[in-house]
Formats: structure tokens, sequence, C-alpha cells
């Protein structure tokens, strides 16, 4: 924790530092310093600080579980994309088959259809790729 709190302490410093520099010169509009080079690259470094020592915590210290969260950003994504693909699989299907009955009024339809058979797939769906993924 201490590679995360040193990262946040600077990157607090430099932006309390600009602000106060940011009031106290002569351009009312701005809080900051706009346009200043040095103070772009110091909010550019204490900005990338936070990144890179959370990296370091988690490679060097195994602060987080790392394998647990990628697992689990695994899944996240694989379930996202499993569910869209099958809400647009049944919405262009029912679409297709209600256009002839329905008309131009079948959209609603057709969504709520696709709502539907997703959220009743997706349960089973989820299970399944938790225990592949885990």
């Amino acid at each position: 924790m201490e590679w995360l709190a040193y990262a946040v302490g600077l990157a607090a410093l430099v932006i309390v530092v600009r602000l106060v520099a940011g009031l106290t010169d002569d351009n009312p509009d701005a809080v900051f310093p706009v346009g200043s080079l040095p103070w772009e690259l110091a909010g550019g470094v204490a900005g990338a600080l936070l990144p890179v020592a959370v990296g370091i915590a988690v490679v060097r210290h195994r602060l987080f579980d790392i394998d647990r969260l990628i697992g689990r950003t695994v899944l996240l994504v694989v379930l996202s994309g499993c569910v869209a693909g099958i809400y647009l699989a049944v919405v262009a299907l029912a679409g297709a088959w209600l256009a002839p009955v329905l008309g131009s009024a079948v959209e609603l339809p057709a969504a709520l259809l696709g709502a539907g058979l997703a959220e009743v797939l997706f349960a089973p769906l989820r299970s399944r790729l938790q225990r592949r993924v885990e």
C-alpha cells in the first residue's frame, strides 16, 4: 500500500501546487496554468504515477489477487459478448419472422423477445463459463 499512497500523495501535491500557481498568476480565466510545458509535464507525470504504483504493487508485492481479477475480467468480457450476440441474433430473427405479420411495428416485440431470451439463456451460460474460467 505504500507504493500507492506515495503515488497518490505525490499526485495530490502536484495538483495543489499547480492549483495555487494557477490562482496566483495573472490569468483570471484559468484555474490551472495553461499552455506551460513544465506544468503539463508535471501533471502528466503525476497522472502516470498511479498506474505505475499499482503495477509495482501487483507484480512485486502481490498486493492484489491478480489471477482472480484476470479470471473475472475474462468472464465479464465473454459473458457480455455472448449476451449481446444472443440478443442481436434473437432480435434479427424475430424481426424477420414477425415482419410479415406486424409490418412496421415489429421493432418493439422483437426487442422484447430478444431481451427475454437473452435473460433466460444468461443464467446457465454464466454458471458454465464461470466454472470453466475458474
